[in-house]
């Protein structure tokens, strides 16, 4: 299958800097425990009948200086936690094809999972969830391909869990 998508070719250890190359469009956020054995997903509230998704969104040029800003500020808006900004692990980014210049990075952020409200929910969000990510990519997404949006990002998160013998 032809994907859409194409990995950005960046050193090993780059973790800022990139996006005064690409035009960084949205940011994603794999929230996870220590041992990367449960993640935090989100339900929008614009999408009822869709499934859960990572925290993500739009870059907003007023608001963010950088794709960590971006990161810090969906983390706050979609699971009502602060960051620390220097933890966030740049994990891959993509371009879409025939967009080569464009970037949509994602980001792993380890966390406490006590830290999480669960009751969490604003206009933008629903219900947040911790799930555990051998289920959820064993039931789910059974081919690395997202239930939703976030094709990308799933097949990305999906290596880094396979790589360190997770799933």
């Amino acid at each position: 299958m032809k994907s859409a998508e194409r990995t950005i070719g960046l050193p090993r250890g780059i973790d800022i800097g990139y996006e005064n190359i690409y035009d960084v469009t949205s940011v994603g956020i794999f929230i996870h425990s220590k041992d990367m054995r449960y993640m935090v997903l989100v339900q929008q509230n614009d999408q009822p009948g869709r499934p859960w998704a990572i925290p993500a969104g739009k870059v907003d040029d007023e608001l963010d200086q950088n794709p960590q800003d971006t990161a810090a500020r969906e983390a706050l808006e979609e699971v009502g936690i602060q960051i620390d900004q220097s933890r966030l692990k740049l994990i891959s980014a993509n371009s879409p094809i025939g967009k080569p210049l464009v970037a949509q990075p994602i980001y792993a952020y380890e966390i406490s999972l006590s830290e999480i409200d669960l009751e969490f929910s604003n206009k933008e969000i629903s219900r947040v969830r911790i799930v555990n990510t051998k289920k959820f990519f064993g039931e789910y997404c059974k081919d690395g391909r997202s239930l939703y949006r976030q094709e990308k990002w799933w097949a990305t998160i999906k290596s880094l869990l396979e790589s360190k013998y997770i799933i």
